[in-house]
This record gives C-alpha cells, structure tokens and sequence, in this order.
C-alpha cells in the first residue's frame, strides 16, 4: 500500500518501492519531475527533499543535470574539446604531435564516458602497450601528460569530480643529452645553411635562446642600446619567468641585416614591423617560423657532424660559455635555468677542460 505524500517545500516527498522519491512541479516547464533519494530512512529522507526543494528553488539544480549530463559525454568528445581549447596556448610541433596521441588514445577509449574512466583503465591500457607493442617510456609520458592535461580540464568544466589520473606518474627516462658542437662543428654547420635555417640555427648558438622563446620574439623585443651590442627580452620563457639576453658583435650585426631585409620586403603595411616575427613563417610573415629539422639534419649529415637538432644549439651556447670559463651562476642566469642541476646538463666540461684540471696537480 502505498504511503500517503507529504508536503516539503514546492514538492511532495512520498516512500515508492525501494526508496523515498521527492516530487515537484519545474516552475520554468510545468513539467511533473520525480528524483530518487535513495534512502528507506524518513528523517534522512525529509533533509535530502529540504535541500533539494531550496536548490529547484535557487535555480542550482540547473547546474547540477548539466554535470550529470556532462559526465555522459563520450572521451572522444572531450578530447576533441581540449585539443581545440588548447590549440592557441601549445606550439605547432605540439598540436602535431598531440594530434597523433589523440588518434591513439580515440582507439582505446573514444566510446567510452568520460565518467566510466577510472585509473585501473589508464593503468592496465599502459602495461598492454608497454608489454605488447613495446612502446618507449617517453612515448608512454607523452599519452600520460595528454591524460592528465585533458581530464583536469574535464574536472574544470564540470564533466568529472574526481581525477583518474591521480597517483599515475610519468616513467623514468634514461638521460641521453645531445652532444655539444665545437666551434668548428658550429661553424661547418653554418655553412651547410641558408636562408631561415641560418638565421635561427646562428641566433640559437649565439643567444641560447629554447625554439619555442625565439617563435615568440618580434623586432620590438630588440633593445639596440642595451650593454655594448644590444640585448633581446624574453618576455615569457618556459618557466614563465622574465629574463634579458645579450647579444654577441655576431648576432647583433646579423640581426640589423635582418631587420633591414624584413623592411625591403614591405610584407604587410598594416601590421608595424616591430610587431612582426623576427624569424617569420615563408607562408605567412605575421607568423613565426616552424620546425625545419630535415634540414638541419641534411646539414649536419653534409657537414660531416651527424644528426643535429635545433635544441642542441642550447647545449653548445652553454658549453662555449663554460670552454670560456664563464661562471656557471651567471650561465644559469643567461639562459634562464633554475638550477645549478640543470646547467651542468647543458654546460658540459669538455674533456680537454678535465684533462687541464688535472694537469694542475702535475708538480
């Protein structure tokens, strides 16, 4: 026999079946809505009609369908809303290269809910790649670091509560660093360049500037007058800190050249060419340069040195600075490290520098 309803605020709270059901009339619809409260307890019950009666009335219960709503929505599609959310904030290698672990990641789990997700998933669909396909520890950092970015934005815009992704961490990696050029090296690689590649190649070397710093800089970034041959602000590194580079006699002399070709080109009126990319796009000159590491390879190849990348320009300005005796705290200031770790990552002492430092023993 059914229990007689009673009245709670702008509905009626009656026992149905299993558990009390609170009832109410939407006052935007008209619409006769029922909620399970999932609980045989009355008092229990009554509490739970009480505040969901003020909620219905405040309008929260709105936002609160929409998150349940939400958590219904596919990975597929929330990855795809993070990858163009993201878009404009990653570099264009990035949004390449996550376009790949998107694609991957879609196969395993693009039909499933984004609530249906939970770490022992993550978990086991790593070991099987790990184990079966035998993908590296940095490829395996690479899906995990898209993971945790998309599902943390997924906890920000409503779709989850609690984070998968919490208490998985990244693999180790065995340090490989990239051999420093000698100034020999640098200058036979130069020589293989033309064009963008050089500009970019010889201002890395000469300012140790990271690829990502140099696609942001525009002519007003230059400061001609400051110190003997001018510096370059680095407005916003990859530590997200602020920070002055000083040029060489070098860079400071290519960089007017520079500067005078971007001013005969006469690329776009409208745009000042102070605010125009210092290292431009070919395609268009309102955008930086993208990576161009086939033909820094060729160079290397043809330069007799072997494999070279962009990053390794880092590695070779902070070890010239060391074959100089350059302090490593004021190395760590220019190129913008936080740590004395780090610098002797990218400042090596070559091995005529040890052999030196032990020949000073030699009575």
């Amino acid at each position: 026999m059914a229990q007689s309803s009673i009245v709670v605020g702008i509905g009626h709270l009656r026992k149905q079946g299993r558990w009390y059901h609170f009832r109410w009339t939407c006052p935007e619809t008209g619409q006769r809505k029922t909620e399970a409260l999932k609980t045989k307890n009355q008092r229990v019950a009554m509490e739970k009609a009480v505040t969901l009666s003020g909620d219905i009335e405040s309008g929260e219960t709105r936002d609160r369908l929409t998150r349940r709503k939400n958590r219904a929505r596919s990975f597929a599609e929330v990855s795809k809303e993070y990858a163009v959310n993201m878009a404009t904030r990653w570099e264009p290698t990035t949004v390449k290269a996550n376009r790949s672990v998107r694609t991957v990641l879609d196969k395993e789990f693009g039909a499933l809910s984004i609530g249906e997700i939970a770490t022992r998933d993550i978990d086991a669909y790593l070991q099987r790649r790990r184990e079966k396909d035998q993908i590296s520890a940095s490829t395996a950092n690479k899906l995990l670091a898209y993971l945790s970015g998309m599902f943390k934005k997924a906890i920000t815009w409503g779709y989850l509560n609690g984070n998968p992704m919490a208490g998985i961490k990244s693999l180790k990696i065995a340090q490989s660093l990239p051999d420093a050029l000698t100034d020999d090296q640098l200058e036979r690689l130069l020589s293989e360049l033309k064009g963008l590649p050089y500009d970019v190649v010889l201002t890395a070397a000469e300012t140790g500037l990271r690829t990502s710093e140099m696609r942001r800089l525009v002519w007003a970034d230059v400061d001609w007058t400051d110190g003997d041959n001018g510096s370059v602000k680095v407005k916003k590194s990859k530590t997200g800190t602020f920070r002055v580079v000083y040029l060489t006699e070098r860079i400071q002399a290519h960089l007017i050249e520079m500067k005078e070709r971007a001013k005969d080109a006469d690329v776009i009126p409208l745009v000042p060419l102070d605010q125009l990319p210092i290292f431009p796009s070919k395609i268009d000159p309102t955008r930086p340069f993208s990576e161009f590491a086939k033909t820094l390879s060729k160079a290397g190849e043809k330069a007799g040195i072997g494999h070279v990348h962009l990053h390794q320009m880092r590695h070779t300005w902070a070890t010239r600075l060391r074959d100089r005796a350059v302090p490593l705290d004021r190395i760590m200031e220019l190129g913008g490290w936080k740590t004395f770790a780090m610098v002797t990552r990218y400042a090596k002492a070559r091995p005529t520098q040890l052999q030196s430092a032990i020949a000073t023993l030699n009575g």
